[in-house]
């Protein structure tokens, strides 16, 4: 258990997909990222705000400053930026729809080396 929401977890992951980001930082600090994310972005958001240029303008300078201000990797900020802009479009969607969308990791499921496995 991660102690993130959905919207927290979402947000971690993509940060988090940078490997060296995550070993700098540690874990703590990305969650605590992911908390401010979610709060900030549900601040700012608006119904129109993934078609108005200058709102996703406003939306992606908070999302630096929260990273700056965290000492997230410069070199890893842009692409951290893009990946989260893309999952606020997705929070924002699902609360002006009200429906809520089930985020989940996906594991690859395995046979465990003492179960039996047909057709060898």
């Amino acid at each position: 258990n991660t102690g993130l929401t959905e919207d927290e977890l979402a947000f971690y992951d993509a940060l988090a997909e940078n490997e060296s980001a995550k070993e700098i930082m540690g874990d703590d600090i990305l969650k605590q990222i992911a908390r401010d994310l979610t709060e900030a972005i549900r601040k700012n958001l608006s119904i129109d705000w993934s078609i108005r240029a200058s709102v996703q303008a406003k939306m992606k300078m908070i999302i630096k400053r929260l990273l700056k201000h965290y000492g997230y990797p410069p070199d890893k900020t842009p692409k951290a930026v893009e990946i989260v802009m893309e999952q606020a479009k997705l929070m924002c969607q699902n609360e002006s729809s009200g429906v809520r969308y089930q985020y989940q990791l996906v594991k690859e499921e395995l046979p465990k080396v003492a179960e039996k496995r047909e057709n060898i």
